[in-house]
């Protein structure tokens, strides 16, 4: 009997890496079509103790487009397609505050988001896209990724709340003083629009992130080494980081393993996380069918 696949994980592209070195093997998907346009390439990962996928937001090297380009509606519509209902979007972060380490692991409690050239509605043309954004991220997958990394004895920080800003170029001195002033502790490219369209799909979504740089000050005495985007100033803080990222392949197979339990045991319990969507759908009187909801306007 197949087993049904309720997680995903997307992650940029140190996913060439996890398949080059044989840490993470599984069935290649492709990208599939979808009505938003192809998603990226998707692996179906064969985790003995809870299969999941893994999705790549984009290439590596120099063809690595610009976070704005990203297909995020064609990446969630296709995950909703292979029926997941758990998201773990793991990602890249600086630390605007720097009492934050290099290799830090940080689960995301809030963003901001200062986008503004992305697709972050599946419904641009109707009402169904009012929907309250609290809490932002799934408190479920939380307290589950959480307990995973505890035991792994991995350096988790509290939850932070995150700056999302457009890339791909970083914030000058003065935009992460601006960031610092509305709360946020780190900041990243990613996760928006992810977060707020898994919320439109009635997903689950969770974004843990891992500290590779030190966001800039503008002064001449940096906690990075300025001859390396993501390197520490020394030795240390960059082993730390290595350390973490190696260990990703593991933690990424005990959280699938930890949230197929999860989602086993609580399968009759719905998660808070599709409650607006709910009412939204007994508001408008929608289908059951949630491929009835877009309209073809909607789509690319």
């Amino acid at each position: 009997m197949t087993r049904t696949r309720s997680f995903a994980c997307i992650v940029g592209s140190e996913i060439t890496h996890l398949l080059q070195t044989g840490k993470i093997v599984g069935k290649q998907l492709g990208r599939i079509s979808t009505p938003f346009g192809k998603s990226g390439e998707i692996l179906d990962i064969d985790n003995p103790q809870g299969p999941f996928y893994m999705l790549s937001r984009c290439a590596e090297g120099i063809n690595r487009p610009a976070p704005s380009k990203i297909n995020a509606r064609a990446n969630l519509y296709a995950l909703k397609e292979l029926d997941v209902s758990a998201i773990l979007d793991w990602a890249p972060t600086g630390a605007v505050d720097h009492s934050i380490a290099l290799g830090d692991l940080v689960l995301a409690s809030d963003v901001v988001d200062l986008t503004t050239k992305r697709n972050d509605t599946f419904f641009p043309n109707s009402a169904l896209g009012y929907l309250r954004q609290f809490p932002v991220f799934c408190r479920t997958l939380q307290r589950i990724v959480a307990q995973v990394l505890y035991e792994a004895r991995l350096p988790l920080r509290p939850a932070s709340a995150v700056a999302i800003t457009e890339g791909p170029r970083l914030e000058t001195p003065a935009e992460i003083r601006m960031i610092a002033g509305m709360g946020a502790q780190l900041v990243t490219h990613a996760l928006a629009p992810e977060v707020f369209l898994a919320r439109e799909l009635q997903m689950c979504y969770v974004g843990l992130l891992y500290v590779v740089n030190y966001a800039e000050t503008g002064s001449k005495h940096t906690p990075f080494d300025t001859n390396s985007l993501f390197a520490g100033s020394d030795s240390q803080p960059t082993s730390r980081l290595d350390a973490t990222r190696n260990q990703f392949d593991t933690v990424i197979r005990e959280i699938a393993t930890a949230v197929d339990q999860a989602l086993s045991e609580e399968q009759h319990t719905p998660c808070e996380c599709a409650k607006p969507m709910a009412e939204q759908a007994q508001r408008y009187n929608l289908s059951e069918n949630w491929k009835n909801w877009f309209d073809s306007k909607d789509q690319e």
